[in-house]
């Protein structure tokens, strides 16, 4: 079980957990990638970051849907470095089946 001090009083985790809303677990985690404890308790939970961006006016879960393939194979392609045009042009692969 582990101890933290806060605002000079010695508490478990889940104790400090709950003063905030969180879960014991969250703050464990969050411990664990160096966050304060400040940081850790005025951060919220679920805090997602800024909204998608649009490409060419649609949603990227959009664009995915249209060209039949999830959201994580497009955002993937995006973050591998593939440039929009190329990565929205390029539909999901088919495979046919071999025949004996």
């Amino acid at each position: 079980m582990k101890m933290i001090v806060w605002k000079k009083q010695r508490m478990r985790v889940a104790e400090f957990a709950s003063l905030f809303g969180i879960s014991a677990s969250n703050v464990h985690n969050r411990l664990k990638r160096g966050m304060s404890l400040k940081d850790i308790a005025e951060t919220p939970v679920g805090k997602q970051g800024p909204k998608p961006e649009l490409i060419r006016g649609k949603s990227r879960s959009q664009i995915a849907k249209e060209l039949g393939v999830s959201i994580s194979t497009l955002t993937r392609r995006l973050q591998r470095g593939w440039n929009v045009k190329k990565a929205i042009s390029k539909k999901k692969r088919t495979y046919k089946r071999k025949t004996k």
